[in-house]
């Protein structure tokens, strides 16, 4: 599929929570977010059913976004990075013309278990939110640690439970929309860690122009990324995992990715 340079689209695929990463960080005029089209994963629901995997999500959305028409690019943030590389070499085969992917943040995840320092950097996070006086930023983060700690409790055991006690999980999730997503999000990643872990052993190489906007401490994922994308281009960005989409950071990452991009449009 070809159209013309100006009506390239950006799928958006989000991290493991789901939900629209803030598109503020990557546009600078409003006008420009017409060019950003997120693409919505199908939620815990689903990842609770049986016959679920990675594989079968990235065949769903890479058909979804090839019936788009036209040239598109993948923003990947998080999880969403790694999907976006499945994603696009999926889409070239099916003889979309892909652009180009930028990945943020994306780093190597082995399993679905808790990274190390993230204790630390929870109790970071939840100071400077204390200190900036955002109260309501402040309560949601408490509440999805709070639910996200339950849920790493159940372990393996979360998808048989969402499974029997839906009806009580449906009513939680309207109850704390923190719940849902950190459900989500818990589910998601024991469903795509296995995947993960494989994704690296023989990596197909990209036919397409790449980038990953990464914080420092995401370094360690470099050499994974050049083995997936021959030509990617990596950017240091500002913040944390947990802050990079924050309002201060903003500058930051608008500057990196219209660099990393300016050749795609």
């Amino acid at each position: 599929m070809t159209s013309s340079a100006g009506s390239l689209r950006f799928a958006v695929l989000s991290g493991a929570g789901g939900g629209v990463p803030d598109l503020r960080a990557f546009v600078v005029t409003p006008a420009e977010t017409t060019r950003f089209a997120p693409v919505v994963y199908p939620g815990w629901r689903r990842y609770a059913d049986e016959g679920f995997s990675a594989q079968a999500l990235v065949q769903e959305l890479a058909e979804e976004i090839a019936g788009w028409g036209g040239r598109v690019a993948i923003l990947g943030v998080s999880l969403g990075g790694h999907l976006g590389y499945a994603v696009a070499l999926r889409l070239q085969n099916l003889g979309v013309d892909v652009a180009g992917l930028c990945a943020v943040d994306s780093f190597l995840i082995s399993s679905a278990e808790i990274r190390p320092g993230s204790a630390g950097r929870h109790f970071a996070r939840l100071s400077a939110l204390a200190q900036s006086g955002s109260l309501r930023r402040l309560g949601t983060q408490a509440r999805s640690l709070f639910w996200r700690a339950l849920l790493r409790l159940a372990g393996d055991r979360a998808v048989p439970f969402s499974r029997r006690w839906r009806g009580l999980f449906r009513a939680v999730c309207a109850a704390d929309p923190a719940f849902e997503n950190e459900l989500s999000m818990r589910l998601l990643m024991r469903a795509t860690a296995p995947w993960l872990s494989d994704l690296d052993r023989d990596p197909a190489p990209l036919r397409a122009r790449a980038a990953h906007l990464r914080t420092a401490s995401s370094v360690d994922s470099d050499s994974a990324w050049r083995a997936r994308c021959p030509d990617i281009e990596i950017v240091e960005i500002p913040g944390d995992h947990d802050s990079l989409l924050d309002p201060e950071n903003f500058a930051g990452m608008r500057r990196a990715f219209a660099s990393v991009t300016r050749g795609w449009r």
